[in-house]
């Protein structure tokens, strides 16, 4: 039994050798589906050998562990690349040089995507079609401005400010997740010890407390009331219950970098940095000469948040309609009423592209200095909403110790 839970383990960890040494040296330049198939089932190996042996609870406390320390890396790399190739454009070096430069000396996946990047630019494609060809998953922020970039022909510019908007992005994002997932794994967790307080510890504290003659002290009857009221009413709170755990998966997901749609007491931060890339893109736009209908229609088509799509396309539609551009990015609530001012009033002396930069700079400073201070006042309420509801119950469940401790020292 002990090699066999030894052996399965070693085997899963010799598979991953002999896969990085064998692609690596042959097949560098290749992205190979069966090697991703057996790398896949060696991991899978790997955690299942390690459930066996140290339990279910640690089995997912780790498989957690392992795909945010995995999810973490993968973004941190996909923002290498970016950068790599902002840099690359800014300083007029071949975008399939800072590729290759990226894939150099790394035997990983990413690796061979960057190789195979470098290749394809080195054909001719463009950048857009060569990381789609290559599977290079780089940033939301920089798809769009790959593409934007390349039909404006403002790459340089647009890569950059998408970096820097991302640095902007993944600060924030683990504040606000990391934030959620702690509140709603210590509820949930509290939810849990409840239940199992009300139903095996708390009838025993009874039959104690009775067998000493002793009074069941008020704060301990609350808490017994209000654990028979949950028993009887349990569909009541089984939706707050299953809530909790939604947002705890939900909470994990983003902590883990997956792309969520906003919740709503979010989104309201969120949309300044949509708008800050929308005026950072009609910038780019006006800088070539481009009508802004086109620009919008192009952000429409290639905006990697849905709902912002579909309300830049509405936008779109109503410029072509004869609305004024400032009016219809307003009804949509893409920009506020004073940024449209600001850009009516820019607009009238010929300085549009200016206000939009300005603009947009002014919404990341302004989504960076206001995450900071939400993420200041709200951990101390969440402090402070947890503790009040712990306090109750670890006092309740203490009292009946001392009273039976001080029934026995009479």
């Amino acid at each position: 039994m002990y090699l066999h839970l030894i052996a399965v383990p070693l085997f899963a960890v010799i598979l991953l050798w002999s896969l990085q040494q064998f692609y690596g040296r042959h097949m560098r330049g290749r992205d190979d589906s069966m090697m991703l198939v057996m790398t896949l089932g060696a991991w899978v190996l790997f955690y299942l050998s390690f459930g066996v042996v140290f339990g279910p609870l640690l089995f997912f406390v780790s498989l957690i562990i392992g795909g945010m320390v995995v999810s973490r890396y993968r973004q941190s790399e996909r923002c290498t690349l970016l950068w790599l190739l902002a840099i690359a454009a800014e300083k007029g070096i071949p975008l399939s040089q800072a590729a290759r430069s990226y894939a150099a000396g790394r035997t990983d996946e990413m690796g061979r995507r960057g190789a195979a990047l470098a290749d394809y630019l080195e054909q001719g494609m463009s950048l857009p079609n060569a990381l789609d060809h290559s599977r290079n998953t780089l940033p939301s922020e920089g798809i769009l401005a790959a593409r934007l970039g390349f039909a404006t022909d403002t790459l340089a510019i647009t890569l950059k400010e998408a970096a820097q908007d991302r640095n902007q992005a993944v600060v924030a994002a683990n504040a606000a997740y990391g934030g959620l997932l702690y509140f709603f794994c210590v509820l949930n967790a509290m939810i849990l010890i409840f239940f199992f307080t009300v139903i095996r510890i708390l009838p025993t504290y009874q039959a104690i407390t009775a067998d000493f003659d002793v009074e069941m002290p008020s704060i301990t009857n609350m808490l017994i009331q209000s654990g028979h009221w949950i028993g009887n009413y349990w569909f009541l709170g089984l939706p707050l219950a299953m809530l909790s755990m939604a947002l705890l998966c939900y909470a994990l997901l983003g902590y883990l970098g997956f792309r969520l749609p906003t919740l709503p007491f979010i989104g309201r931060f969120w949309g300044r940095m949509d708008t800050a890339i929308i005026l950072r893109s009609l910038a780019s736009g006006l800088a070539q000469k481009r009508p802004i209908d086109q620009t919008i229609d192009l952000l429409a088509h290639w905006y990697p948040v849905p709902h912002v799509g579909a309300k830049l396309a509405a936008a779109g539609e109503r410029v072509r309609q004869g609305a004024d551009w400032c009016d219809s990015l307003l009804t949509g609530r893409l920009v506020s009423a004073t940024d449209a001012a600001v850009l009516k009033a820019a607009q009238r002396v010929d300085n549009l592209e200016w206000a939009c930069r300005e603009l947009a700079d002014a919404k990341s400073r302004r989504f960076k200095y206001r995450t900071a201070a939400l993420a200041r006042f709200v951990g101390p309420l969440f402090a402070l909403g947890l503790g009040i509801p712990i306090a109750f119950f670890a006092i309740g469940m203490l009292m009946p110790i001392a009273s039976v401790i001080e029934a026995l020292a009479r």
